[in-house]
């Protein structure tokens, strides 16, 4: 394990598991991190369902994109808010599409066991790559018509989540 590596964990553990340790092997296929204002260059979330058939969720007029793990608690948490009631509490509108990584490196059954029955739930490790996503849990709202990025960040519970993708001013 390398130093940084070390720090990284450590300190994931001193937040109570905030953000999983970079999971991602091959960096030198991931972009910058999506930030508001960018742009995403595709229209769907492309990947496989957790049975490996091929699945692609369109990003309509707003979509928030969540870059879950099965393997982060902070994320296990998300998960069940997602699981109850937390996608009526965004604002009207927002759909949501769950996004972990390939089975490769998540293992399906358990992602199936989390994944709420309403929202559509990609394994795409590409996805993770294409927008710059290094750790979970991390949420990038997108304008699906445009591609443009209104909110990117991480979040540690439901209520941050519905805070970061509040249109201005309306907080």
């Amino acid at each position: 394990m390398t130093a940084a590596l070390l720090v990284v964990t450590a300190c994931t553990i001193a937040l109570g598991g905030v953000l999983a340790v970079d999971r991602l092997r091959d960096r030198r296929q991931i972009s910058a991190a999506p930030t508001v204002g960018s742009t995403v260059s595709s229209t769907a979330v492309v990947g496989t369902d957790t049975d490996g058939r091929p699945l692609a969720v369109e990003l309509v007029a707003r979509t928030l994109i969540v870059f879950l793990s099965s393997s982060c608690m902070t994320c296990r948490g998300l998960w069940a808010e997602f699981r109850g009631d937390l996608a009526r509490r965004l604002p009207p509108g927002t759909e949501v599409v769950i996004v972990t990584e390939d089975q490769d490196d998540e293992r399906p059954a358990v992602v199936r066991d989390l994944a709420p029955r309403r929202i559509p739930v990609v394994m795409s490790t590409p996805t993770w790559r294409r927008l710059g996503v290094t750790a979970a849990p991390f949420f990038v709202l997108v304008e699906g018509g445009s591609g443009r990025v209104l909110a990117a960040d991480t979040a540690p519970d439901g209520d941050a989540v519905i805070r970061l993708v509040q249109p201005p001013n309306t907080v």
